[in-house]
């Protein structure tokens, strides 16, 4: 991005630019922004007995046309020239859970983003918006406490990881990518901005990681051994397991995959973690384990994962 459009983002206080640029590819902050963003769905579950914020792929991978129509119907609720990114808590979780997120910034806007669909579409589809204050209250507090943000507070001692600071620093990562996805394509409507989406923010997100190199972090991690692609698909699957299935991978991991417990007793399941020549044994017993109602449901989600913007052109 150049000077311009980077400037929102320079102009933030050094300790939120440290703070956006922490490194989350260690398993140990991978796993609580799992629960953590487990617990937000299950706090956002509303009378309706529906999460508004964990139903949206749910939702599209029912869908025969993947979403075209939910696409279409929602743009109508957003501004002119912001891109419908209809994301939710899974596809946070699953992104995530597949180290798709290179720092810190870029989790968190995404979270701006399920936040702010949720609103947009609020009255369309009659949903309450008095949870989100919690909610929001919930991500901060929790997202806060992760032991890599101890970076950030050694040496800025006063940071928080308040609403508000949320709410500044998701802002303003929100107006640079805009102003970067619009260069060159200001004419386009909210759907044609779709097209180069995913490209636009995997470039922004690369240089969100080096907004603030004076921050002393850890090597990044190179890359998962096993494809994005197939950890996502495996993701989506394991959530629709039932305990006692659960129960039985667990014991089938920890005996043949060699992965571990961590010091709550609760399984480390990191895929890149198993070398290749195992994640065979993994898939085929994960596929013997689940029935194929589960299969065909979690394979809609994997598919509706890969085109929820690069379909929507």
């Amino acid at each position: 991005m150049d000077a311009s459009e980077n400037q929102p983002l320079r102009d933030l206080p050094e300790a939120y630019r440290a703070f956006i640029t922490l490194s989350i590819t260690d398993i140990v902050s991978i796993f609580t922004i799992s629960k953590i963003v487990q617990e937000l769905s299950a706090e956002s579950i509303v009378e309706r007995g529906d999460s508004g914020l964990g139903q949206v792929l749910k939702y599209l991978s029912y869908q025969a046309d993947l979403g075209a129509e939910y696409f279409k119907l929602v743009s109508k609720e957003y501004p002119p020239n912001v891109p419908v990114t209809a994301y939710d808590v899974l596809y946070v979780r699953a992104k995530a859970m597949c180290r798709g997120y290179t720092c810190m910034g870029a989790l968190v806007y995404d979270i701006f983003l399920v936040f702010s669909h949720y609103k947009y579409v609020s009255a369309l589809f009659k949903l309450s918006l008095d949870i989100l204050p919690r909610i929001v209250n919930l991500f901060c507090k929790s997202l806060g406490s992760l032991p890599v943000v101890s970076q950030v507070l050694s040496l800025y001692p006063l940071f928080e990881f308040s609403p508000e600071v949320f709410k500044e620093i998701a802002s303003s990562i929100d107006v640079a990518f805009l102003a970067q996805l619009r260069k060159g394509r200001e004419h386009k409507t909210n759907l044609e901005l779709l097209a180069d989406y995913l490209e636009s923010r995997d470039a922004f997100d690369a240089e969100l990681a080096t907004l603030e190199p004076s921050l002393n972090r850890s090597v990044r991690f190179a890359g998962p051994i096993v494809p994005i692609e197939h950890q996502q698909a495996l993701i989506m699957l394991l959530q629709e397991f039932t305990e006692e299935q659960v129960n039985e991978l667990e014991d089938f991991l920890l005996d043949t995959a060699g992965l571990e417990l961590d010091g709550n007793k609760d399984l480390i399941l990191d895929f890149s973690a198993i070398p290749v020549d195992k994640m065979h044994m993994v898939c085929e017993q994960i596929l013997k384990i689940s029935t194929q109602d589960q299969q065909k449901i979690s394979a809609h989600r994997v598919h509706v994962l890969k085109t929820l913007v690069l379909g929507m052109k």
